[in-house]
């Protein structure tokens, strides 16, 4: 049995794990909201199953927000999975055309003070919140805890869980054996700068859109839909040019594809997601 079970993943093409997710009976998405609440990891159609107990797993990526709007689907958006994450956006503050970099001696000794944090932390049970720190979270937590709509608020709504894991790790690279004022404060900070970030990527598109609610029915569609069950899938709601025109623009991100099917008549026109846009289940 492994008894280290700390995974740090680097991902610099989250498109990539995106568009694996999106692929039929995927269970990607649900095994990293499992290891993100830390619940046993296991893969149950193998011969021998697999299981990790305790894992402790964190992931940094990079990705555009043409690719987000892309491949993180509807489901991924409120199901949980994206507000397991912290959003940042981020662009070059300049151009270092022969390279960036931090200097060995310095590199060296924020390894050395890292270690000493990390033996502290393995000596640690349980970190509690100081007096003063108790007072702050208590009269912070209803704005934090507070509902937000859409989609922004979808990527959003783990502000609690997200603010006191940040002051925890601020904490410990302080070595502290409570979450102080100033830790919470440093955490709020960061927060703070995540849902701004949130709200540029997805406060555009506070609403469910056609688009998506299209998607999300084809997504289900092994075979394809026609216009009309589409617009039956919506109860009608819809009226037909405006679903003519989020097809269109659905097919012109390249998320849908048409395909024409002979019946006994004319051809009847198919509505498919895109290869590579496999369903989600």
């Amino acid at each position: 049995m492994a008894r280290d079970k700390r995974l740090l993943v680097f991902e610099d093409e989250l498109s990539a794990v995106l568009r694996v997710m999106n692929r039929w009976n995927n269970t990607l998405s649900t095994t990293l909201r499992h290891a993100w609440d830390q619940r046993t990891l296991q893969v149950m159609t193998r011969q021998e199953p697999l299981r990790a107990s305790r894992a402790h797993i964190s992931i940094i990526a990079q990705t555009t927000q043409f690719d987000l709007e892309r491949y993180l689907n509807l489901t991924d958006i409120f199901n949980g999975f994206a507000n397991r994450f912290l959003w940042g956006c981020v662009q070059r503050s300049k151009l270092l055309p022969n390279g960036g970099g931090i200097r060995e001696k310095q590199l060296f000794a924020l390894a050395r003070k890292l270690r000493q944090r990390v033996k502290f932390a393995t000596r640690q049970r349980r970190i509690g919140l100081s007096a003063n720190a108790a007072c702050l979270w208590k009269r912070i937590y209803p704005k934090i805890s507070s509902d937000a709509p859409g989609q922004f608020g979808a990527a959003t709504s783990r502000a609690e869980a997200q603010v006191r894991r940040i002051a925890l790790i601020y904490a410990l690279l302080d070595a502290s054996s409570k979450v102080r004022t100033v830790h919470l404060r440093a955490a709020l900070e960061v927060w703070r700068f995540c849902e701004d970030s949130a709200r540029f990527i997805f406060g555009g598109r506070s609403a469910i859109t056609l688009e998506d609610k299209i998607l999300v029915i084809l997504r289900r569609a092994e075979t394809g839909l026609t216009r009309t069950q589409i617009s039956k899938a919506l109860q009608h709601h819809a009226p037909s040019l405006e679903i003519t025109q989020a097809l269109e623009e659905l097919r012109r991100k390249s998320l849908v594809r048409k395909k024409s099917v002979k019946t006994n008549g004319r051809s009847s026109e198919v509505w498919l997601v895109e290869r590579g846009e496999e369903r989600h289940s």
